[in-house]
């Protein structure tokens, strides 16, 4: 027989093939490890059996796939109990309450472009106090449109359905005592962004519109408290630079501008209504070796009053969010906010608020998650001597039975600390409830 032709030094002995091969599997002790597979003639090793990367996460939902979309629905049914439902200084009762949840989420899967439409909505009724039922409801619908590699246009409308908050210094009245329920607020608008890169730098031009409305409040006695004067838009926009200077650091420069413009000049207190806003921000998105990501900038924001009698406000501004993971079964995260928001207070050009909340987030077992927060706010009613602080602290437990059922648990105290006397309260809710999910 002639002698077999001896392969060349630089010709490596393992190759990767993409058809499988039809050799026999080494046994387990053999010392190149466990699925190696060999061509029965040559004797070489022509690949190696792989496992399936493991799921990140095995209870997540999958979601149902209707045409070229995948849909997640939720549902989520609380039963509860707040030790002061009103948030009321004295005269304190308890109620029990049920909280019902529902939430659907539809995202495209296409090669280009992007669609995303989430709905979800709240229903909370007490027991005890029911001048303090109230729904909630959120829509959001947003887009990406991919023109070219370099600019694409995102796009948002939504829509927010919320009561105003019990204890909130913008009621006309407080439940139970003046009220026979909370007044809703409507919000809807949109934006619209054109994004532009021109390598490594980013230019972001962004508008904004939303509409802002108040129903009438209706008293103890049935009379009807008009808040037409309160109905509101809000124009505007920013824009924004960033440069990567590495994949995982882009600071960015940002300048915003804003405009509310009231549909009646004088409110009911004899105010000119309305505000010009401009911000200022510098800051940078992170991503340190995935261990700590997120947003942080520091900035200047000016508001100017049209009433005269109103004092502008100048303040500057801390905003963040950041997530820190130091183990797969750890999670850190930390949020700020600066704002300054609209009151009906009486001599208040605005509310200043300052927002700060720490989360710990940890696995006891991939289908056992903790979870605590502590909350901090305050808010400076400028030009009036009314300040608040605000606190929550809570505590959570999630046991996922399945991909589609989960208990949930919670306990959370709320607090209110005012220099204004007969304002502050605090209050207690435990919440137990079930999430089924797809």
């Amino acid at each position: 027989m002639p002698n077999q032709q001896r392969r060349p030094v630089d010709v490596p002995i393992v190759v990767d093939r993409t058809q499988a091969p039809v050799g026999r599997a080494l046994p387990n002790a053999n010392p190149l490890g466990r699925g190696a597979v060999i061509d029965p003639v040559t004797g070489e090793v022509v690949s190696f059996a792989r496992s399936p990367a493991p799921e990140q996460d095995p209870f997540a939902p999958t979601g149902l796939r209707l045409g070229s979309f995948i849909v997640t629905p939720t549902a989520d049914v609380t039963l509860g109990y707040d030790s002061n439902p009103r948030r009321l200084n004295n005269g304190v009762q308890g109620s029990l309450f049920t909280q019902s949840y529902g939430e659907i989420q539809a995202r495209s899967d296409w090669s280009r472009h992007e669609l995303t439409a989430r709905l979800r909505g709240t229903y909370s009724a007490y027991a005890s106090t029911p001048d303090v039922n109230r729904p909630e409801l959120n829509a959001v619908v947003t887009g990406r449109i991919d023109l070219a590699r370099t600019t694409r246009i995102d796009t948002e409308a939504h829509y927010n359905l919320t009561a105003q908050s019990p204890g909130s210094s913008n009621l006309p009245g407080q439940p139970g005592t003046g009220l026979r329920n909370l007044p809703l607020i409507h919000q809807y608008g949109g934006s619209a962004a054109l994004v532009q890169d021109f390598g490594r730098l980013q230019v972001t031009l962004r508008g904004t519109i939303d509409r802002y409305t108040y129903e009438d409040a209706t008293a103890a006695d049935g009379t009807l408290i008009p808040q037409g004067d309160r109905n509101y838009n809000a124009y505007g926009a920013r824009l924004r630079a960033s440069y990567e200077l590495t994949p995982g650091l882009r600071p960015f420069v940002e300048v915003g501008v804003d405009r509310h413009a009231f549909d009646t000049l004088l409110s009911s207190g004899g105010i000119q209504q309305g505000s010009t806003s401009t911000s200022y921000r510098i800051g940078s998105t992170v991503e340190l070796t995935r261990l700590i990501t997120g947003e942080i900038a520091v900035g200047y924001l000016m508001r100017n009053n049209i009433d005269p009698t109103l004092a502008d406000i100048r303040v500057p501004t801390f905003d963040a969010t950041l997530v820190w993971t130091p183990t797969a079964l750890t999670t850190v995260r930390f949020a700020a906010r600066s704002a300054i928001d609209e009151t009906f207070t009486t001599n208040a050009a605005g509310i200043q608020r300052r927002d700060f909340s720490v989360e710990l987030e940890h696995s006891f077992r991939r289908w056992l998650i903790g979870t605590v927060r502590l909350a901090y706010g305050q808010d400076v009613y400028v030009g009036n001597p009314r300040l608040d602080q605000r606190l929550v602290a809570s505590a959570s437990l999630v046991y996922r039975a399945s991909r589609n059922l989960q208990i949930r648990g919670e306990v959370r105290r709320e607090a209110l600390m005012s220099n204004q006397p007969g304002v502050s309260y605090q209050a207690n809710v435990f919440l137990l409830g079930i999430r089924l999910q797809r």
